[in-house]
């Protein structure tokens, strides 16, 4: 099947797309380009909260787009980062609305339409299933929490050392300075002493 150059199948609504995993909004129908039924994606001129996978251009071996090169992309979310879709760089003739623009996998986001108030479903995975994604999501978001509080204490507890390092330095500084003190106040002595021995004896020679 030939990839279906279409406008906006929600023409005067404006549909929200989410990640699946973390629900992080990724993009929004104003910025629709095209559809894809056999690929299963939704091309998007426009994302925001995704990211390249740094990583060699693939070339696809088989299927609609059979030869075409592109670059994955993921949802930026820290806590997430899950495969969204392909970023295409070069398409077949059939494919060319694709090519320079974000298409989403419909198995990786979930969608709703701005003023349905409807919570946003992914098809084929049920509630509990959402439930479950969503609690995953939160402890990982939760162990990243507790890591960054451990590497705060961490430094806190190195920083505390080398606060007492420093004052232990400070002291030995102080004992060092007043030995160098009273051994210069000794030798000044001896300078003065001898200098007063020489002006005595000058004086009984005279």
């Amino acid at each position: 099947m030939t990839q279906q150059q279409q406008e906006d199948p929600y023409e005067g609504k404006v549909l929200v797309f989410q990640c699946r995993a973390c629900f992080n909004i990724v993009g929004d129908s104003t910025f629709w380009v095209t559809s894809h039924r056999d690929l299963r994606t939704i091309s998007l001129s426009r994302a925001t909260q995704v990211e390249i996978i740094e990583q060699a251009i693939e070339t696809s071996k088989a299927g609609v787009d059979e030869g075409c090169t592109y670059r994955i992309f993921r949802c930026a979310y820290d806590a997430c980062h899950i495969l969204l879709g392909r970023k295409y760089i070069t398409t077949t003739a059939s494919l060319d609305l694709m090519r320079d623009v974000w298409s989403f996998s419909a198995d990786a986001v979930v969608t709703y339409i701005v003023g349905s108030a409807e919570t946003p479903i992914s098809e084929g995975l049920d509630c509990q299933a959402q439930i479950r994604r969503l609690y995953d999501v939160q402890m990982m978001v939760l162990q990243t929490k507790a890591d960054t509080t451990e590497e705060i204490q961490r430094i806190d507890e190195e920083v505390q050392q080398i606060g007492r390092r420093l004052v232990s330095l400070e002291g030995l500084m102080k004992k060092y300075l007043q030995k160098e003190g009273a051994r210069s106040e000794i030798q000044n002595n001896g300078v003065n002493h001898s200098e007063g021995q020489r002006h005595a004896w000058k004086a009984i020679q005279e």
